[in-house]
């Protein structure tokens, strides 16, 4: 589905529409990559290109979660929005959505719940944590600040009592703020960022 690059400097200025076009290069860039270089190059170029603003300043709301539009064509957002676009990033970048799950959890010295993005990969290894707070990717055992409560996906829920491990499993259709965020996404499709922009 390609962007509507006429609705972006409409509502987030020419400017908007630039961040949105270079997120469509970085997309493409990206693309042929090796997956573990897909993973740093989202991190990186997500944390260093959008800044941490929180939703009462940006939105006028006390908590909104931004589509990948939204959150690039503001160039501001709040951790899960951060969160969000790395996790559909990896998902049109054809990363198996068995391995990403969205992280919400305490964080020591932070004073509020936070949100991350856990990639679990395929050969059962430790999760690898891509947090707004950090400018590099981590195993999860290098992160005893966070302290997990569950953590979810486009399919499931998964309530965590141990750290990293699930501990029950139900479906995400149950998560109303999360399905309003993937309604408005493109329901449980990525976003096709590569291609024309008009």
């Amino acid at each position: 589905m390609p962007i509507d690059s006429r609705r972006v400097i409409d509502t987030y200025g020419t400017a908007g529409a630039v961040r949105v076009e270079q997120w469509q290069e970085m997309m493409q860039y990206v693309s042929p990559l090796p997956l573990m270089e897909q993973l740093h190059q989202v991190n990186h170029y997500i944390n260093d290109t959008q800044r941490e603003m929180n939703d009462i300043q940006l939105w006028g709301q006390e908590d909104y979660w931004a589509t990948v539009v939204e959150f690039i064509g503001a160039g501001a957002g709040d951790c899960e929005d951060f969160a969000i676009a790395k996790y559909w990033a990896l998902r049109t970048l054809g990363f198996d959505d068995n391995d990403l799950r969205l992280i919400y959890a305490q964080v020591d010295g932070l004073g509020t719940y936070h949100i991350l993005l856990a990639f679990y990969p395929a050969d059962g290894g430790e999760p690898l944590l891509l947090d707004s707070l950090s400018k590099v990717i981590v195993p999860a055992s290098e992160r005893n600040d966070i302290r997990p409560v569950f953590s979810f996906n486009i399919a499931h829920i998964w309530v965590n009592k141990n750290r990293f491990t699930a501990e029950s499993l139900r479906s995400s259709e149950q998560f109303s703020t999360w399905q309003s965020v993937l309604s408005r996404q493109t329901l449980k499709r990525p976003l096709i960022f590569i291609g024309a922009t008009s």
